[in-house]
């Protein structure tokens, strides 16, 4: 997916930003249990680490036919995940680091490298059910006084011992307008915010792509939206718009709202409309089901004033046709998506 290539290419950046061998300020003792903590609290991959993909096994198939639907959710989670990993690379690569100040409750990393001086700050808090941990990575030009510009910030709340190790929720945002700041030579702008919440091997994350410009990717959609959970079984659910070359035949892109559900064996139903770009016709709404391969066993092709069914709609593990598909917002507010609710699997 676009939009996930774009924060790929700022945690690159960021990346040469906080990594190498600058001036890492006057070092203090640092590997001390404390310190270990609040290395281990930050967000890390295993956090949000999203898994769909094709499991194999078909019935009923329609000649061999791949689901586009599974394909375009199977695309964007691998997208969700390369995101997030590569956010927590560079967190992690600063904060194994000594830090260069210690307190009860915090701690803070900073150095120079190619003319920016970064600096990582960790502070720590009482919340309810656990303890709350507020970050941030930003920079400022080299031997300045003013203020660091945030590039990630955000906070992660640890669940206390009922849960597993890590377990936690809380946010992530990308500051790609203050990344120009620091690197105008880019010409980006915009921001990406994150809710997540992992409890219990149950998932959920919520991304949402404010104003974003990029001269990586002309076509990127000024608003999308990702909303996903899995539970701890490996079912779950996906709601998204954005824009996509759905006809693969470059700009204008159509606008794509899609609603997938999957089951343990990836096997899932999903309805998605598109419009908009180079359609001839008002909008397509397709509905398919599909095994745990991806091979579809039944869709439905609508259009305004035709409908075509094909294979069985008994392979299908539901009924896709009262799936919801998310309205296409083309401007989002430049806000915080909400922190997902516990799920009733996170008992399991």
């Amino acid at each position: 997916m676009q939009i996930f290539r774009t924060v790929i290419l700022l945690s690159a950046a960021t990346t040469l930003l906080a990594c190498g061998n600058g001036d890492s300020g006057t070092m203090m003792s640092a590997q001390d249990d404390d310190t270990e903590t609040f290395r281990q609290a930050l967000p890390a991959a295993g956090d949000i680490e999203l898994d769909y993909r094709s499991s194999g096994g078909s019935a009923n198939a329609l000649a061999g036919q791949q689901s586009l639907i599974a394909g375009m959710t199977a695309e964007a989670v691998i997208g969700t995940n390369a995101f997030m990993i590569g956010h927590f690379a560079i967190m992690h690569a600063v904060s194994r680091l000594p830090p260069t100040e210690e307190g009860p409750n915090s701690r803070v990393w900073q150095g120079t490298n190619n003319g920016i001086d970064v600096r990582v700050e960790a502070h720590r808090t009482l919340a309810p059910g656990g303890t709350r941990y507020d970050y941030v990575v930003a920079g400022r030009d080299a031997g300045t006084t003013g203020d660091f510009l945030p590039v990630i910030d955000g906070h992660v709340v640890r669940l206390d011992e009922q849960y597993q190790p890590r377990d936690g929720f809380g946010i992530v945002r990308f500051h790609l307008d203050h990344l120009n700041t620091l690197e105008p030579e880019r010409a980006i702008d915009g921001k990406i915010r994150v809710g997540f919440r992992k409890a219990n091997r149950a998932h959920q994350v919520h991304v949402r792509a404010i104003n974003i410009v990029t001269p990586e990717d002309p076509g990127f959609p000024a608003a999308a939206e990702y909303v996903y959970a899995v539970r701890p079984d490996g079912s779950g659910a996906m709601q998204w718009f954005s824009k996509s070359d759905v006809k693969k035949d470059s700009a204008p892109l159509e606008n794509v709202a899609v609603h997938s559900v999957w089951r343990a064996d990836h096997s899932g139903i999903g309805s998605a409309v598109v419009f908009g770009g180079s359609l001839e016709v008002d909008y397509w709404h397709l509905v398919e089901c599909w095994a745990g391969n991806f091979t579809k066993g039944y869709d439905m092709l609508e259009t305004p004033g035709l409908r075509n069914d094909s294979g069985d709609a008994s392979t299908c593990f539901g009924s896709p046709q009262d799936l919801e598909t998310p309205a296409v917002e083309e401007t989002l507010p430049d806000e915080d998506p909400a922190i997902p609710a516990p799920m009733p699997d996170e008992q399991g």
